[in-house]
């Protein structure tokens, strides 16, 4: 039952996205195997380590992680890149929150994040002390290399960055409209 569930979203999902007269700028045939869309992590090392954050699922699920030990959180290359499977190692280290995405949401916002991907990142530029870093991203998948490229939307805190993409800036405010729901 859970798997007809999933065929059934994940097809939703696919009619939604190619069933438009506008043509998408999702790539439909990794939509299907990309688990994992979008991520807002804080790590902090003043006064003790802390990281937290939380990731959206490609069937809108929202998890959320709490100090999980640094040297077990698989990190990416210095371009972003992280295999799916340390990405999903990631994941199983973080817990449903309850609050879920509705389809149409998550595929109106899925389908910005190829446009994202091609904005200009500013150079970070030191904004605070001691305040860490809180980072807004999303992923692209790969499957030929079965991995998924982050892409900054927004950093925030000791240095910031921005995205100059409209697309990474609308993301970066949705982001912000989950994260009310998710503090407590």
């Amino acid at each position: 039952m859970k798997n007809f569930r999933l065929f059934i979203f994940l097809a939703l999902v696919y009619f939604s996205l190619t069933g438009c007269t506008k043509e998408s700028s999702v790539d439909n045939t990794n939509i299907l195997s990309q688990k994992i869309f979008f991520q807002y992590e804080y790590v902090n090392y003043a006064w003790g380590f802390q990281h937290h954050g939380w990731f959206i699922d490609s069937t809108g699920n929202v998890y959320s992680y709490n100090l999980p030990e640094n040297d077990a959180w698989k990190k990416g290359d210095e371009n972003g890149v992280i295999s799916a499977s340390d990405l999903n190692e990631n994941l199983s280290k973080a817990n449903l929150t309850g609050y879920r995405i509705n389809t149409g949401e998550l595929a109106s916002k899925v389908d910005l994040i190829n446009k994202a991907k091609l904005g200009e990142i500013t150079e970070p530029v030191w904004a605070a002390a001691d305040a860490g870093a809180m980072i807004y991203s999303c992923y692209t998948y790969d499957s030929s290399t079965k991995s998924y490229k982050k892409i900054l939307l927004k950093q925030l805190g000791d240095y910031r960055a921005d995205n100059k993409s409209k697309s990474a800036d609308y993301l970066y405010k949705w982001m912000e409209s989950v994260k009310v729901h998710l503090v407590p």
